[in-house]
């Protein structure tokens, strides 16, 4: 049978006109799932308060928002101009002290809608929340982030929610446009960036952007915009963007604005990347160290990988959306073992901090420190035994990297508390720790010296001289090597390198007085030794030295070194890179290193001498062991005439940061004091404007969400009373929420009505949460009306009120324990429209209940209808007329389903169902047909089991190739599958100028079910299986020996028209062997 459009629309027309809309409780085969936020602790927000911007904190959190405070001014005012836009609303910044006080945040947890076919709008607001990660650069490239967020939302979708109803349903991005802008405007790149975006350049992986996913998708949006900006001028970006939310197309942002099409760009900026890729490479030199050929799968990413001082053993940590492993491989017999799997794959920024991982000098253990819930732990795992002990590390948020040291009693830690990234001393006897630095300057990857006396780090402060809480106006993005005297514990460090223009990683000791580490020249980041020595400075009476660092590279890689690892006292190392679409695993000894050639071409055309000192100026050390030496660069009044550039983090008439070079005699007598100002380019202004006191936070509510469309659902989450299978169906009528939260969406109030097309059957709801502890609260009220016929001609009209609290408690994210308490009163008018009816008195019903649910959430959405992974509910009721304690009811059931991707965007979806009513009143299923049908028909030929004493129905769906009431009994089970392919965007490789065919899915389905009295489909109580005849005092029963369980098959198609998801199914059932006549389904409904 073919439909024309016509004839569609003209059913549609027909069925938001006239359709008599029955009332449907419980949804057929809708479940509520969802994921979890778990708090482990309380959060109590004080904020600051600014013209342009509030800054939100809690405890152990101030300084951090007072960071906030003095460079979120000027990033804004940075922004706006990239962007051509200003900010039209006030932003809150909600700063979180780690990210695993943000994972315990309620912020985005707004579920996901399944059941709503129309698609909810969600109101965007102008909240910024950040976390620190030990590094206040990083913090403020996040603090840009989440700016340039806001101003992206605000030029695409409007500054107030009318703007953002009407652009929300029209305009659908992909994810390397927008979160590639972010990156390119805030120019928050993660470390590795440069070395993904060669590689995918290289390997052809942008040729498809379309089908790019998660990091990837950002960077190649990132190198795309980059390009864009370099070829075309930055000026044009805002123009593509508004263009692209005018049109509702990111094809034609692109095409109005430059005159060529994304294919164009894409091309162009391949080619572009091609070209200084290939030309750089020719430099290199391929690496030529043992390769350990570890197994990765494609969509891991490596963080840690190190060998074992002796070499015998590797330990690496993988991570897939937040999930991460640790593995042992035993380089000897090439055998990997599995120690660790912590957190689940889930849609959020993912913590790659975690695990952070140390050798015991002996080769024989290894150190992990991890978070859970809510605790720093640190674990360590014994190879010979496998056990792993664990101890509690108190007073700090976060540790960041920790060594062994040489005699495996002590770690080194750079470590975060309250706002700071320091040293500290653990001592695994008596599990203390000590702290050796103090101040805001970071001090990053700590390593002990072969005698254990020293400490040599990475740190951005600008001098050698530790002081306690210095109060700086400039932070430098840029970390020199510098080393720690233990013994002595001066407040004066020994300064290795002084680079303005490097960010030095991962120091050690090399051997003697040389130091390796990892720095980024020319490009990659590669292996460097570096020597401190001195020099003969000037003779007088006496010999006075300087002290400097010489540099070599030791290698010349084509790609970046993600991680390295030292064991100085046996000389072994480890490195870890990606090259060709693969992480690679090598590992190698000092004593075979040589000096690399590298091109000593510098920027500008000059030459930078390979082996030239990398320090520039003396330290502290040098000048008090040149005791009366006053000493003076040739450069220092260069330096000091430089003009300030304002468009490199500097405000015009600020103070410029200078320290004292002080040289201090013997007889103590200060000397001259010269001035020296730091590098211009690669440091962050700290903005001196005052802060003001801070206040507590207040609740308020914000609208968050709106949803205003046609719907064939009811609101109600409870049972309809028996009234046959052409009861089953709602109608089509209007449905209104509106929804609002406070600021850190802790508190949520739901308000909607609903209202039948006829105006006959309305339904009322209100719904308040509180999501602050661990123990989820939720409150509901309902109230329904409908109307319905039981035998054809009486009209009854029922009105129920229902109130609901239920208790959640998270396990973890995915999975929750849920109980609730209900009551409900059932109101049954007897409408006058006969004399039976107009002599019956109204009846009502009361019902006290308890439900309890086990519910397991770990899908990952892919799309519209297309989600992969596996979720599953548990569940049980009980009620009770308190009137009458001979009346109860109880159910329990289940819903599994699982979510198979076989390859892109294609998804084998599967499905079990099974529930069974139990106690003194019963529920009937009716087994058939689909959820929401817009054209219903029942089968009326199947009558119930009289014994039973139904007082409530639901439907057994879907059960496609059968009308309702296939079926019937006071338990049912299905089995779905379904084969989900989205045929247009699986194929084209850029982002598709339709809504229709981005969401445009062809399906392939086979139903199996049954519904039943008795234990099975098959025994002997099933009413199903035998017929009684009576007549007069002779009652027969014959036996019916067709088959309870039917099954169905057939093809769909789905997509979204005119803003909503529409199903159309064609089926065929088999009944008994025999296969049925064709059936067409039309509806409205998600999943299944």
């Amino acid at each position: 049978m073919q439909i024309s459009t016509r004839h569609l629309l003209l059913v549609v027309a027909l069925l938001l006109s006239a359709l008599v809309t029955n009332g449907q409780f419980y949804q057929g085969s809708y479940q509520e799932f969802g994921k979890n936020r778990v708090q482990y602790k309380d959060f109590l927000w004080q904020h600051f308060r600014f013209q342009e911007f509030d800054t939100y904190f809690y405890e152990g959190g101030q300084e951090l928002a007072e960071f906030t405070s003095k460079v979120a001014s000027k990033n804004i005012h940075s922004l706006e101009e990239v962007f051509d836009y200003p900010v039209r609303d006030k932003i809150q910044f909600i700063v979180y002290n780690s990210h695993s006080d943000f994972k315990q945040s309620n912020i985005g947890i707004n579920g996901e809608d399944e059941g709503n076919i129309g698609g909810t709008t969600r109101i965007v607001g102008s909240k910024v929340f950040i976390y620190f990660e030990g590094d206040y650069i990083k913090f403020e490239q996040n603090i840009r982030k989440g700016i340039a967020q806001v101003l992206i939302n605000n030029r695409l979708y409007g500054g107030n929610w009318r703007d953002v109803i009407k652009s929300s349903t029209l305009l659908n991005l992909p994810d390397w446009y927008i979160e590639g802008l972010i990156l390119y405007a805030s120019q928050a790149v993660d470390d590795d960036a440069e070395n993904i975006i060669r590689n995918d350049v290289m390997m052809g992986a942008y040729e498809k952007l379309n089908r790019l996913e998660g990091r990837n998708a950002a960077f190649a949006g990132y190198a795309l915009w980059t390009y864009v900006a370099q070829v075309y001028g930055e000026n044009i970006i805002p123009n593509i963007l508004y263009m692209s939310g005018v049109s509702r197309n990111v094809e034609s942002g692109f095409l109005f604005v430059l005159g060529k099409s994304l294919d164009t760009i894409t091309k162009e900026f391949i080619a572009y990347y091609r070209g200084e890729y290939g030309t750089m490479s020719l430099e290199k030199t391929p690496i030529s160290l043992e390769n350990l050929k570890l197994k990765t799968k494609k969509d891991r990413v490596l963080t840690t990988y190190k060998i074992s001082p002796d070499g015998r053993y590797a330990i690496y940590v993988d991570n897939v959306l937040g999930q991460y492993r640790l593995y042992l491989y035993d380089v000897l017999k090439g055998k990997r073992k599995k120690i660790l799997k912590a957190e689940h794959k889930l849609l959020r920024i993912p913590d790659f901090s975690f695990p952070v991982l140390a050798w015991h000098p002996s080769s024989g253990a290894f150190t992990y420190a991890k978070e859970w819930r809510g605790k720093l732990m640190l674990c360590t795992y014994n190879i010979e035994s496998g056990k792993t002990t664990e101890r509690e590390v108190f007073i700090l948020d976060e540790i960041l990297s920790m060594k062994y040291s040489p005699n495996g009693q002590q770690l080194v830690l750079s470590a975060v508390d309250k706002g700071q990234t320091d040293l500290y001393l653990y001592y695994t006897i008596g599990n203390r720790q000590e702290k050796l630095t103090n101040d805001i300057f970071g001090d990053f990857d700590p390593s002990f010296s072969k005698d254990g006396d020293r400490i040599i780090f990475t740190s951005n402060r600008p001098d050698d001289t530790l002081r306690t809480n210095p109060d700086p106006i400039l932070l430098s993005q840029n970390r020199d090597v510098f080393a720690f005297d233990l013994k002595s514990r001066s407040p004066y460090l020994e300064r290795i390198t002084d680079t303005p223009d490097l960010i030095e990683k991962d120091p050690y000791q090399y051997q003697g007085r040389q130091y390796t580490f990892l720095a980024d020249y020319k490009g990659t980041m590669n292996r460097y030794v570096a020597v401190y020595d001195s020099a003969i400075s000037r003779i007088d009476t006496t010999i006075h030295y300087r002290f400097f660092t010489v540099a070599d590279p030791l290698t010349n890689y084509p790609s970046d070194l993600m991680d390295y690892t030292v064991h100085p006292n046996s000389g072994e190392y480890s490195v870890l890179t990606y090259a060709d679409n693969d992480y690679q695993f090598y590992h190698g000894n000092i004593s075979n290193d040589g000096v690399a050639r590298i091109s000593t071409e510098g920027e500008g055309g000059e030459d930078r001498p390979i082996g030239e000192a990398i320090t520039s100026r003396p330290t502290r050390r040098e000048e008090l062991e040149e005791a009366d030496l006053i000493f003076i660069p040739d450069d220092a009044e260069e330096n000091s005439q430089k003009q300030i550039d304002i468009d490199n983090y500097r405000f015009e008439g600020e103070p410029d940061y200078t320290y004292e070079r002080e040289t201090i005699t013997l007889s103590e007598v200060p000397s001259d004091v010269e001035e020296y100002r730091p590098a211009e380019q690669g440091y962050t202004v700290l903005d001196t404007v005052p802060l003001p006191g801070a206040r507590n936070y207040n609740l308020n509510f914000t609208t968050d969400k709106v949803l205003a469309q046609l719907d064939n659902t009811f609101m109600g989450e409870f049972y309809q009373p028996l009234s046959g299978p052409d009861g089953l169906n709602p109608g089509l009528g209007g449905l209104v929420k509106l929804g609002v939260s406070d600021l850190f969406e802790d508190y949520k109030i739901v308000g909607g009505f609903g209202i039948a097309g006829n105006f006959d059957n309305n339904t009322f709801m209100l719904m308040g949460e509180d999501l602050t502890r661990r123990t989820d609260r939720r409150i509901q009220l309902f109230r329904q009306q409908s109307r319905y016929s039981p035998n054809g001609f009486s009209l009854i009209e029922n009105v129920t009120y229902q109130g609901a609290y239920r208790l959640s408690f998270p396990i973890n994210e995915v999975f929750s324990i849920r109980g609730s308490g209900m009551y409900r009163f059932d109101e049954f008018i007897l409408l006058s429209t006969d004399q039976f009816n107009a002599q019956r008195p109204n009846e009502t019903s009361n019902y006290a209940g308890l439900k309890g649910e086990l519910v397991f959430d770990n899908t990952l959405p892919m799309g519209l209808n297309l989600r992969r992974g596996m979720r599953w509910k548990v569940w049980g009721e009980y009620y009770m007329d308190p009137t009458n304690t001979d009346r109860t009811f109880m159910t329990i059931g289940l819903d599994w389903r699982n979510y198979y991707r076989i390859h892109r965007n294609l998804i084998l979806a599967s499905r079990v169902g099974w529930s069974t009513s139990l106690g003194a009143e019963r529920l009937a299923f009716f087994l058939g047909s689909v959820d929401n049908s817009l054209n219903p028909r029942e089968d009326n030929s199947l009558p119930l089991d009289p014994e039973q004493n139904y007082q409530f129905q639901t439907r057994g769906a879907p059960m496609r190739g059968f009308f309702a009431n296939a079926r019937n009994g006071n338990s049912f089970a299905v089995i779905n599958n379904e084969l989900r392919w989205p045929v247009f965007s699986y194929f084209f490789q850029k982002p598709l100028k339709s809504d229709f065919l981005e969401n445009f899915q062809i399906l392939g389905f086979f139903d199996v079910g049954s519904a039943w009295t008795g234990p099975t489909p098959y025994s002997e109580e099933n009413s199903f299986n035998s017929t009684i005849i009576e007549s007069g005092n002779v009652t027969i029963e014959i036996e019916n020996n067709r088959d309870p369980v039917v099954y169905g098959y057939g093809f769909g198609l789905r997509s979204k028209l005119l803003g909503y998801f529409v199903r159309v199914d064609w089926a065929w059932g088999v009944d008994d062997g025999i296969t049925l006549d064709r059936v067409f389904y039309i509806s409205l409904a998600m999943d299944f």
